[in-house]
């Protein structure tokens, strides 16, 4: 299984809220190749789908191994810019990198939103 980060090189949502923007999806897969061609197909998450139909163009710019537990915790740390290859050394904080294995980190309890320490 692979935990995958995809970049949008067009922000998608509101932009009159930047807050309401988004500019990269976390999924997970057993098979990234086939996942994408989901995605590509109208197939995959509705983020995609949005994309797909806006014409917006994106990209797979950084995978980890691990499940459904590691993209949930690289979501609910919302750090994905500072995971992103292309928009990490723009960010303030600079990049983010995740040390594995995140074994004890991924222990989720609860799905409310952790804003990222780091």
């Amino acid at each position: 299984m692979i935990v995958y980060l995809l970049h949008f090189e067009t922000p998608l949502g509101n932009p009159n809220n930047p807050r309401a923007m988004a500019s990269h999806y976390i999924g997970w897969a057993h098979d990234l190749a086939g996942r994408m061609r989901d995605h590509r197909s109208g197939h995959g998450a509705a983020l995609t789908r949005a994309a797909n139909e806006r014409g917006i163009s994106y990209q797979v710019v950084a995978t980890w191994p691990g499940d459904r537990a590691l993209e949930r915790w690289i979501k609910l740390r919302k750090c994905a810019p500072r995971l992103c290859p292309i928009c990490a050394q723009a960010h303030p904080l600079g990049p983010f990198t995740i040390h594995l294995p995140v074994s004890d980190l991924v222990q989720v309890q609860s799905y409310d939103r952790v804003e990222c320490p780091f």
